[in-house]
């Protein structure tokens, strides 16, 4: 039988069980039975191969950058952070929204993910900022788009991903995304200092 028909049975399986609310891994399990029995694949090989992916020092690093940014969140590292911040710009008119984009930027590039940047930040600078005068939802959002800038700065999980599947240099993802991120935190921080 066609190897792709038996793909193509196992993506029908997956998304099958996927969309019924099958546990995940029995999910997977049954779309690697499906290429077994219809298109007669090896499943050893192809256990062996998905074992020698997630062993990979590259994929390690997606965890441990996760318990960075719990550390951080948890441990007052934010708000520490966003103190040091804001004795540099937090004094001008517009200060703080600036204070706010810098910090997401800096330690969505330590945790490597913008939801860090959220989950650390936004509870401890939204507040500050509405009491500043700042409307609600323009504070969220200033918060929102300035963590999207834990994946552009580096070091960063997706493009660690990316390295890792396209056998891309994943220094050379760095270096090309570091200027360009901090591009956009300047632009950022300019367009509330005009506000």
């Amino acid at each position: 039988m066609d190897s792709m028909f038996a793909v193509y049975i196992a993506f029908i399986a997956l998304i099958a069980y996927l969309s019924i609310g099958g546990p995940i891994p029995l999910c997977f399990g049954a779309a690697l039975m499906a290429m077994h029995y219809v298109g007669g694949i090896n499943m050893k090989g192809l256990m062996m191969q998905g074992m020698y992916e997630i062993t990979s020092p590259v994929m390690l690093s997606i965890p441990l950058f996760i318990v960075a940014g719990l550390i951080m969140g948890e441990s007052g590292i934010a708000k520490r952070l966003l103190d040091f911040v804001n004795l540099w710009v937090g004094r001008k008119k517009g200060g703080l929204g600036v204070v706010a984009v810098f910090t997401c930027a800096i330690i969505g590039a330590i945790s490597g993910s913008a939801l860090t940047g959220v989950a650390a930040i936004g509870p401890i600078i939204i507040p500050r900022m509405v009491e500043e005068g700042y409307p609600r939802g323009y504070a969220t959002a200033l918060v929102t788009l300035s963590s999207v800038l834990g994946p552009i700065i580096p070091p960063s999980i997706t493009m660690i991903l990316y390295g890792f599947v396209t056998d891309a240099s994943i220094l050379a993802c760095f270096v090309a995304a570091f200027v360009p991120g901090l591009i956009i935190a300047v632009i950022l921080a300019w367009a509330n200092l005009r506000w």
